[in-house]
């Protein structure tokens, strides 16, 4: 029976051979977007779960209150972690990660060893049980020793190589900083692209005291500059902890810390979750989006289900061809179950072949994934049983959501119609098909609306006036531990006459930023202010060519300025409560014998130093000359590429022993809004094809209503009937719904869209022409598809129309 089955399949697919290809395309590339988007989700919730104690590792997060603003921080005071496991038993290890070039904005450590010298992208140090509590497999050295001993540090595999090409490291020296030897105890893999914890050097924490010049810089309680991981004892339950945290917490935390951020609650937080975690300050850099991932995911579903309804609507549409067929089949006894059996088979055999098309296409669309999104996604069909559960999963469900439809409606048919020719009692109004239609062409609509916002969005993110000249500057890493003072570096630079500007500061807008407490008199009190701080030069304002707008600026002549000045953006001067001409003069800076050290001397206009996703918040800029980690150099538009090179060779002359290391200030800012770019490319791609998959299935509805009418398009032409005029009425009934479909799609996805600006506190508004731009480009693609067929039909001999059988 069942070959019988495939027999009959396999020769209607075959003498149907346009309505098949279209069928079989349309659920090849909805399933090709189903099984790239679940490659790509499996990849994001892997995350973290390499690790064979995951389910027992947490972070240590703080709670802190400001000023009645709640704030959650990922780093703790160095000594919380050891203090927790002391006060509970619950917890076996706290392991702490001091991320030199992440947390304390320093720049990247210079390392040497003999002729090679390069800058470590991530220098971590680590307590010695790091590679006890994670499960960053070892390829050489012993784990539970290779970080115990001041200045031992562990290599992963490629910073093995790059330091020591085919050399065994093991035991050598490497310089840090020109200052300190680490001696090399092992060689770890590489870590998993999974992993939150990025590393190339793993130092031992042991080593900080000396390197920072702090005996006791691991015992203090309150420079929040430390990952603390907790690892539970087996069996333990972290309930337990919780229940007790607060009351054993809070005289862990000295009387200053109180007094700034208001008692600090410890919570913990599953390894396993910090990826999804947007809501932390001072976080680690690699995050996930929980909401890009379920609208892919839902947009992959989407051109699968209009494929379905392709399928659906083709099937029984064509399937009308076959009512005598039916009929003849239910005389001679064949029961509806059989007839079901039939059509589930086509629908199952011609699923199949899409599934083969599906994962070849899914091996061309990985790649340009990957190069999107910046990952490397694989499908490993083989070796990953849930991927080949999931490929078997969309094809049985496919099969059921094209073919059980058809199916039952078509086995429902009446012998006693179909074989007289009589297509009245089954064919029905169509409502099923211009369901199918409008439910295709709103989610098309939809996601083609949501590609608009989004590359809207972007643009405004990447063009938006920052409140500061972010074109033409080039900024260097610089550390005065290594290079010294940059002032003969920077009075070499300006006897370039394309470079117009040099200013020395520890952090550009876009990066990482210090918060901190301020405080100022107010009504005759002493009232404090969170926040951000900036060292910058008395150049910073002119090169950046931020707008001064009252008092002055940092003078080179004036000693005190490196001691009590301080210039505040308008946002702080509004947080206070004073106007921009009064806050000149006014008693600011941290607390010396109960008052502000020193007095506001200028105020500048707001300028977005950190992602346009937040307002502008407080922001203090304080004169330094000893804390340059970077160096903002404005050259002229003219002949970039010539001050580049006179840029490195005075480097080269300067610094021969350290590499340059330079961008552009505003290639920084464009990175900070990557994941909306990928958003925006992602929603092109998955709108032009959910656009071709419904316009496949209208393709094909077209062809099958042009050749039902071919008839009466010959009478109407005999009667005197225009082109023009049977144009119009083959498309108008299409084109009917597709207009009707925008009616539905604009409100959900205004209400989606609208949910998703939100995130920004800078962002576009939503104007009609996106909704008509969104309307009309699927309505002019869906009538050039119905025009084709209906003109051809059109145009036809009216003799040979009139003969058509």
């Amino acid at each position: 029976m069942v070959k019988n089955y495939l027999k009959v399949a396999i020769r209607n697919l075959l003498r149907f051979k346009v309505y098949s290809f279209i069928n079989i395309v349309g659920l090849a590339v909805g399933m090709a977007s189903c099984i790239v988007i679940f490659i790509f989700v499996l990849h994001q919730y892997s995350y973290d779960s390499f690790n064979k104690k995951a389910e027992r590792i947490y972070r240590v997060n703080v709670e802190a209150n400001i000023n009645g603003k709640t704030t959650n921080v990922a780093v703790t005071p160095a000594s919380l972690g050891p203090y927790l496991v002391s006060q509970f038993p619950q917890i076996e290890r706290a392991v702490r990660l001091y991320a030199v070039s992440v947390i304390t904005a320093s720049g990247k450590p210079l390392l040497r060893y003999g002729d090679k010298v390069l800058r470590a992208n991530h220098f971590v140090l680590v307590d010695s049980s790091f590679l006890d509590v994670f499960s960053f497999r070892m390829i050489q050295g012993d784990p539970e020793t290779a970080l115990d001993a001041p200045f031992s540090v562990v290599l992963t595999k490629d910073a093995a190589q790059k330091l020591f090409g085919d050399e065994n490291p093991i035991g050598k020296d490497i310089l840090y900083n020109n200052k300190f030897r680490f001696s090399v105890t092992g060689v770890v893999a590489n870590p998993p692209e999974n992993s939150t914890i990025q590393f190339d050097y793993l130092g031992s924490l042991n080593s900080l005291p000396d390197i920072t010049n702090e005996p006791n810089i691991l015992r203090n309680g309150d420079q929040f500059n430390y990952y603390t991981y907790a690892l539970i004892r087996k069996n333990a339950s972290i309930r337990d902890v919780d229940r007790e945290l607060g009351k054993v917490v809070t005289g862990f935390w000295d009387k200053n810390i109180r007094s700034m951020l208001g008692s600090p609650a410890v919570y913990f937080e599953p390894l396993r979750d910090l990826y999804w975690d947007n809501n932390l300050t001072n976080d680690i850099p690699i995050k996930g989006s929980k909401s890009d991932t379920v609208t892919f995911s839902a947009i992959a579903v989407i051109i699968l289900l209009i494929a379905c309804a392709n399928f659906i609507n083709l099937s029984t549409a064509r399937y009308l061809t076959r009512a005598k067929e039916i009929g003849i089949k239910k005389v001679l006894g064949a029961q509806r179950r059989q007839l079901v059996s039939q059509f589930m088979t086509e629908s199952g055999l011609l699923s199949f072949i899409a599934l083969l098309a599906a994962i070849m296409l899914s091996e061309l669309f990985i790649p340009s994934v990957n190069r999107v999104l910046g990952m490397d996604l694989r499908v490993d069909y083989f070796h990953n049983l849930t991927i080949i559960f999931f490929i078997i999963g969309i094809w049985t469900l496919t099969s059921l959501l094209s073919g059980i439809l058809p199916a039952f409606y078509l086995s429902s048919f009446r012998p006693v119609y179909t074989l007289k020719g009589n297509m009245s009692g089954v064919t029905g109004k169509g409502l099923g098909r211009q369901f199918f239609i409008l439910f295709q062409f709103s989610a098309a609509i939809a996601v083609l609306f949501c590609s608009i916002v989004v590359a809207k969005q972007y643009n405004l993110l990447r063009l938006h006036n920052l409140g500061f000249n972010r074109d033409n500057i080039v900024v260097l890493q610089y550390d005065q531990r290594i290079n010294g003072g940059y002032g003969p570096f920077k009075q070499k630079l300006l006897q370039n006459p394309h470079v117009l500007g040099v200013s020395g500061t520890d952090v550009v807008p876009g990066g990482t930023y210090s918060y901190g407490q301020f405080f100022y008199t107010y009504n005759g009190s002493v009232e404090n202010l969170p926040a951000y701080g900036e060292l910058v030069d008395p150049d910073y304002i002119s090169v950046l060519g931020l707008k001064l707008l009252a008092g002055r600026d940092f003078s080179r002549t004036n000693p005190s300025d490196a001691v009590d000045a301080y210039i505040l953006n308008q946002a702080a001067v509004k947080k206070i409560g004073w106007t921009t001409q009064s806050a000149v003069g006014q008693p600011f800076g941290p607390l010396q014998s109960g008052r502000p050290n020193g007095h506001v001397i200028g105020v500048v206009g707001n300028f977005n130093f950190q992602s346009l996703r937040s307002k502008v918040e407080p922001l203090v800029l304080i004169m330094r000359r000893n804390d340059v980690q970077k160096l903002a150099v404005k050259v002229s538009a003219d002949n970039v590429g010539g001050t580049l090179e006179f840029i490195e060779n005075t480097w080269k002359k300067m610094f021969p022993n350290t590499p340059i290391e330079y961008n552009f200030l505003d290639k920084n800012l464009d990175a900070l809004y990557k994941s909306e770019e990928k958003l925006g490319v992602l929603f092109t791609w998955f709108s032009f094809l959910a656009i071709v998959v419904a316009c496949l299935g209208l393709y094909g509805l077209a062809l099958f209503t042009a050749e039902r009418r071919t008839k009466e398009v010959g009478i109407r032409k005999v009667l005197g009937a225009s082109t023009h005029e049977i144009v119009v009425t083959l498309s108008k009934e299409f084109m009917k719904w597709v207009i009707i479909a925008n009616v539905i799609a604009w409100p959900i996805a205004y209400y989606a869209m609208n949910k998703w600006l939100q995130n920004f506190a800078y962002k576009i508004e939503v104007v009609p022409w996106m909704f008509l731009l969104s309307g009309i480009v699927v309505l002019v693609i869906a009538l050039l598809t119905v025009s084709f067929h209906a003109i051809k039909a059109a145009t036809a001999n009216p003799v040979e129309s009139l003969r058509y059988e």
